[in-house]
């Protein structure tokens, strides 16, 4: 049973051509720590990457959080009242993958210029700023 294992056959297969119940070639493959099939492959090698240079990647995220302004309907019971166009917050993370260095900043808009914020537009007067090294 380990010879069919080892050359990829299914328990099942292995329960066909050996004539043994299925569920006893799984228990048994089981105990001997072949249950998978990818116990017996190579584990897959993990591709990392870590750049040289600091500038040569930057790694960008953003998120939206909306603004409250006052408590809602499931508080007060009254639908009737609305806040319209409270607005948006951005906070923006810029990490530098050679050094970790890391740059933040966060905005606050309201109405029509909610969509124009972006990670694209420039970061003024900021650079990246070390920040303690990682450890790997």
């Amino acid at each position: 049973m380990v010879a069919l294992r080892r050359e990829g056959c299914s328990g099942a297969e292995i329960a066909e051509l050996t004539g043994v119940p299925r569920s006893t070639v799984g228990r048994w493959l089981r105990r001997r720590g072949l249950g998978r099939l990818r116990a017996l492959a190579p584990p897959v090698e993990v591709r990392r990457y870590q750049k040289q240079h600091p500038g040569e990647l930057i790694h960008l995220d953003v998120k939206k959080l909306g603004w409250i302004g006052r408590v809602g309907h499931r508080i007060t019971g009254n639908r009737r009242s609305r806040t319209r166009g409270i607005g948006w917050e951005y906070g923006h993370v810029a990490i530098d993958d050679a050094s970790g260095s890391r740059m933040q900043r966060s905005s606050r808009t309201n109405g029509p210029r909610a969509r124009s914020p972006s990670c694209a537009e420039p970061w003024p007067g900021r650079q990246l700023t070390a920040s303690p090294p990682r450890h790997s």
